[in-house]
């Protein structure tokens, strides 16, 4: 939990945060009442959820990957996120087809410096995430963590590709 204070304006800024999943920061509000920013402190160090928090504290917002978290079901939200967002429509069928493989789906897809990457348990990192690639060609590079970066394989068909992933996956 953070709360800064922003003295032109008088307010409370609140973070909250937690040690679960890759994103940290979960919630953030303002308010210029320290009353309700202790009661709101308390909540959350209390185990309150965060539709909780923001149904007794409208101020407090929160990020759909948040509530995935909170609820979760952080891998259905990211894949949903990933799929949606504008900035990756290149990857869109890329992703889509990866969903739609079973052992792939329960991966946690994100990116990380245009390289998607599939990691098998959404609160830590371990060996043997997933990284896929897309060449300005169309083609696609596939390469797990736990092999050699030269050990990358390129794929033209999205099926192959699907199919090399899947069989790369880490075993449950």
């Amino acid at each position: 939990m953070k709360v800064n204070l922003r003295p032109a304006e008088r307010v409370f800024d609140i973070s909250l945060y937690s040690d679960r999943g890759w994103f940290s920061r979960w919630a953030d509000g303002i308010t210029a009442d320290i009353v309700e920013t202790t009661t709101v402190l308390a909540a959350w160090k209390h185990g309150a959820t965060l539709t909780e928090l923001s149904q007794r504290f409208p101020f407090m917002t929160y990020t759909k990957l948040s509530q995935g978290y909170d609820e979760g079901n952080q891998v259905a939200v990211m894949w949903d996120l990933q799929i949606g967002d504008p900035t990756f429509a290149q990857y869109r069928d890329l992703l889509t087809a990866l969903r739609a493989e079973p052992k792939l789906a329960q991966m946690f897809p994100f990116f990380s410096m245009w390289t998607l990457r599939l990691v098998k348990d959404s609160y830590r990192e371990e060996p043997g995430e997933l990284l896929i690639r897309q060449k300005d060609d169309g083609s696609c590079l596939l390469w797990s963590s736990s092999e050699a970066e030269e050990d990358q394989r390129e794929f033209r068909r999205l099926d192959d590709l699907v199919a090399a992933a899947a069989a790369l996956s880490p075993k449950a």
